[in-house]
């Protein structure tokens, strides 16, 4: 009985080694060589597969996306002269998922369609299991490797100006991306001091001893953590109730945290459709001071209030002051007819036939870019089933894009399947006509945010 027990135990061990194994938190490192890896169903290439490994001797770009990463696609074509650019010294590889999963397996289908419509001729592979081996965390994540296999970078973004920087061995700038499992690098930034305080002596006193203080710092990305607040709003401000902080985001964002709490308006958001998500900018200064500048650093800041009498409604305000007086600017609100995307009804014959046969409500993949599939839809959420998508991607901008309004007045739900590469306006709207609907520009009464120059007071010096 006991040699049973005894290789019951052996062979119970060795598949929890090999286990533990194939489950360490692996995630590709700069500097480290990269693991070899064969990619299935490649176009592009004289072979189906292919491996790391045979690409040695070359610089090395693999740019990870997804369906839904409107950042991904609109980079295909940039990606796509950068591969033809340096085709003498780098191979490319886009990689997107691919599986049995209908809302993966439309990657491969909606690229071959961006191929032929936008002439792609880059190498891309579609292996959804790449994406476990290289620990992608989020899309984009692009490594650049170097002829010996050695990982330079790992990056959301590449242009032509970091690439030859990296061939030629000179220092390059870019935002560096995070892998699954990867701690974020540490930073000297201590979240439970205020900012700019070290708790020590500091001109005249320990500097942590003030009752009161705001500060606005231009961002330092080596030394604050990035695109991150709390303390503006009634829910954060309680896990932090005498500190609001905010930290590597622009002016416009600061001013949205200023009267919202928030930087954006989501289309979940019950400010949606009332307060315009893009500020109007009725000033001199120009864009050089509301136009941020990621990879430069530029335009960006962070802001700190305490005060033990503190409140969300204290710190917002102490911001909107403290903004106004630093830039020379006064912001008001005013109701203005702002552009919006409106959904119309061009036929109402067509339209009938649209009414939902009564399925549970749902929405079918591929969605987001790859098409839209809905049962028993709300014609006021079909933003949400991805008809938003190719709106987002005509506009290039997620938070300042005009708003979605509903103006069919159906009064029922519908089913609809829209066939159509969603980051193409004009098909998308050729699909809606077909159905006896249509999406158009038209003004939409609001409240925004307008900025203005801070009017000056004359001097009042008596004359003699």
């Amino acid at each position: 009985m006991k040699p049973l027990i005894l290789l019951l135990l052996t062979i119970f061990c060795q598949i929890s080694s090999s286990y533990a194994q194939r489950n360490q938190s692996y995630y590709p490192k700069e500097g480290d060589t990269i693991p070899d890896f064969t990619f299935n169903n490649v176009i592009n290439h004289q072979n189906k597969s292919l491996s790391i490994s045979d690409l040695r001797g070359k610089w090395l770009v693999l740019d990870w996306w997804a369906l839904g990463c409107l950042g991904c696609i609109k980079s295909f074509p940039k990606m796509n002269r950068l591969s033809e650019t340096f085709k003498d010294k780098v191979n490319f590889i886009m990689i997107g998922e691919y599986g049995k999963r209908r809302s993966v397996s439309g990657s491969r289908d909606f690229y071959l369609m961006k191929q032929r419509k936008d002439n792609l001729n880059m190498i891309a592979a579609f292996d959804s299991s790449s994406f476990d081996k290289y620990a992608i965390r989020a899309v984009p994540l692009i490594l650049v490797v170097n002829p010996n296999g050695i990982i330079v970078a790992k990056t959301l973004y590449l242009d032509s100006t970091q690439l030859e920087c990296f061939i030629s061995g000179d220092p390059v700038n870019y935002e560096y991306a995070y892998s699954k499992g990867e701690k974020y690098r540490d930073i000297p930034y201590n979240q439970n001091l205020p900012l700019l305080a070290t708790g020590g002596p500091s001109n005249g006193g320990i500097d942590t001893c003030v009752l009161a203080r705001s500060v606005l710092t231009k961002w330092n990305p080596k030394l604050m953590p990035s695109s991150s607040f709390y303390g503006f709003d009634e829910f954060s401000f309680l896990q932090k109730n005498d500190y609001a902080f905010a930290s590597g985001v622009d002016i416009n964002q600061l001013i949205r945290i200023a009267y919202l709490g928030k930087t954006q308006i989501n289309y979940d958001d019950p400010s949606y459709g009332k307060i315009s998500p893009a500020i109007i900018f009725e000033t001199s200064k120009g864009a050089a001071l509301f136009t941020p500048n990621i990879k430069a650093g530029t335009n960006l800041f962070s802001y700190a209030i305490s005060s033990k009498a503190l409140t969300a409604k204290i710190a917002r305000e102490s911001l909107l002051h403290d903004l106004e007086s630093t830039f020379s600017i006064e912001t008001t609100l005013e109701n203005r007819k702002v552009p919006a995307w409106t959904l119309i009804v061009t036929d109402t014959q067509k339209v009938s036939r649209l009414r939902t046969k009564g399925e549970k409500k749902k929405s079918i993949p591929p969605g987001a870019f790859g098409g839209i599939n809905v049962k028993n839809w709300p014609t006021n959420q079909l933003y949400s089933a991805g008809l938003f998508s190719s709106l987002l991607f005509k506009e290039g901008d997620f938070i300042n894009a005009p708003i979605f309004v509903d103006k069919t007045g159906i009064d029922f739900n519908i089913d609809l399947s829209l066939k159509a590469d969603m980051t193409d306006l004009e098909e998308v709207k050729r699909e809606l006509r077909q159905r006896g609907l249509d999406i158009i520009i038209e003004p939409y009464e609001m409240t925004c945010i307008i900025v203005r120059d801070k009017k000056t007071t004359p001097n009042s010096t008596a004359k003699n």
